[in-house]
């Protein structure tokens, strides 16, 4: 008796889990369907708790392994919806500006949602665990058409429409050239500042900005592509310009990084444009040095001597015309008539080795 009352309280549990998982696949799917993506989530979480708790003896039977089964294909279509749904409100934009010469290519991201859809949408997708793979993409795509042209290229604008869209036009070029720093810090100041505009109230669960979770996945790389391709190349050769470089560089640089320290977009511990500051006395001389060792390099390859070819029919070589234009050509014609040689000077007999 006491062993039946076991059995069926064992079936009892195992009953009312099953009740509880085909409850939350339900509500997962309907949430599904009416957009309530934070909702459907944690339904699929519990679902996955669930299953996940062993039962002692009933771990095989099939319906355990259909639910199981039904979870993942209802986590896909969630997870399928709110991708969709992410491309909707997140919408990019690269197209050559004329089609016939190609010559500007213009990169646009708008940005269509309320702070509340969006912060649903966020929740339900760290919930599921795909926030850092939609950030680390959204990053690529920020660095790719965005900062990086502004970085490396002078010819890029970068527009801010009273709406919902930042724009980045640039002439297509083969060698872009670097633009100046303040200039380089304006154009990415209005893409962050675009960026904190629309994600400013959204937090992720643990508190945490959004707008500092993009950083973190973008500002490394950003900071690393200043450095190396805008503020380097800037650096003056010679000490006559160091000052001006100074007003132009080294102070906006401060402040464009206590700018994003601000902003959350990079953590007060980032040393990257604060090295850069500190060591640029080291990086003049390093850079000085490098071009009078390419000055050097390039005269040590230079030919040090001028030549003539010399053949049986002209032993003397070529010389000078007599109305040569050149105040050297002209002196070495003065000089070549003043002693005259005869034609058989320097003729000697053919090599007869063989």
């Amino acid at each position: 008796m006491k062993g039946e009352l076991e059995n069926h309280k064992c079936v009892l549990e195992v009953l009312e889990k099953l009740v509880q998982i085909q409850d939350n696949l339900e509500c997962a799917a309907s949430a599904n369907e009416t957009q309530s993506y934070s909702e459907g989530a944690a339904a699929l979480l519990k679902v996955e708790l669930l299953l996940g708790t062993p039962l002692d003896g009933y771990d095989d039977i099939q319906i355990l392994q259909a639910l199981q089964t039904e979870c993942c294909v209802e986590k896909q279509k969630l997870i399928f919806k709110m991708n969709e749904k992410w491309k909707q409100m997140v919408t990019w934009n690269s197209s050559d500006s004329n089609s016939q010469s190609k010559s500007k290519q213009v990169s646009q991201l708008e940005i269509t949602s309320g702070s509340s859809a969006m912060s649903e949408l966020i929740g339900a997708m760290e919930t599921l665990g795909i926030l850092e793979s939609t950030l680390k993409c959204f990053g690529n795509r920020l660095m790719e058409h965005l900062f990086k042209p502004c970085v490396v290229n002078s010819t890029a604008t970068v527009k801010n429409t009273p709406g919902n869209v930042v724009i980045v036009t640039v002439n297509v070029e083969k060698n872009p050239v670097p633009p100046p720093p303040k200039q380089m810090y304006m154009n990415v100041l209005t893409i962050i500042q675009f960026l904190e505009k629309h994600f400013k109230e959204l937090r992720i669960q643990d508190g945490t900005d959004f707008l500092s979770c993009i950083g973190r996945n973008v500002s490394k790389e950003l900071l690393k592509l200043i450095v190396n391709d805008c503020l380097t190349p800037a650096i003056p050769h010679n000490n006559k310009d160091m000052t001006e470089f100074e007003g132009n560089c080294i102070e906006p640089t401060k402040a464009f990084q206590d700018i994003l320290v601000n902003l959350k977009f990079i953590p007060e511990d980032d040393n990257a444009l604060e090295d850069f500051v500190k060591n640029i006395n080291v990086l003049f001389v390093n850079k000085k040095s490098q071009n009078i060792l390419l000055h050097a390099r390039d005269l040590m390859k230079s030919e040090l001597h001028n030549t003539v070819k010399v053949s049986d029919q002209h032993p003397l070589g070529e010389l000078a015309e007599k109305d040569a234009p050149s105040d050297k050509k002209s002196r070495k014609l003065e000089l070549a008539s003043s002693c005259q040689l005869s034609t058989d000077t320097f003729k000697l007999p053919p090599c007869q080795i063989r």
